[in-house]
């Protein structure tokens, strides 16, 4: 893949593969934000994070997903779910 470059703004893209024409769009989740473990609070659930992801392809664009905030058990939820749909190629795990 060509490296990546930077967008200004483009349907919430922030890079685009100058090869492919592929639009990239950060996400990053947290596992327990503000120290909340609440899912009602805030705290990571599969099913929003794969719902903000399928947002993304709605507006045509691919996701890199930021895991830095992710503690192990959930990055596996998230990695078993994405294979499950069927789209891990159109994601790319960072770092």
């Amino acid at each position: 893949m060509k490296i990546l470059k930077k967008l200004l703004q483009y349907k919430g893209a922030e890079f685009i593969n100058t090869t492919t024409g592929l639009k990239w769009d950060v996400k990053s989740f947290e596992s327990y934000p503000h120290g909340y473990t609440s899912p009602k609070k805030g705290a990571f659930t599969v099913q929003r994070t794969m719902d903000k992801i399928y947002k993304e392809f709605d507006k045509g664009n691919h996701v890199i997903i930021d895991i830095r905030k992710l503690v192990p058990e959930h990055i596996g939820q998230l990695k078993k779910a994405i294979d499950e749909a069927g789209i891990a190629d159109k994601i790319i795990w960072y770092p």
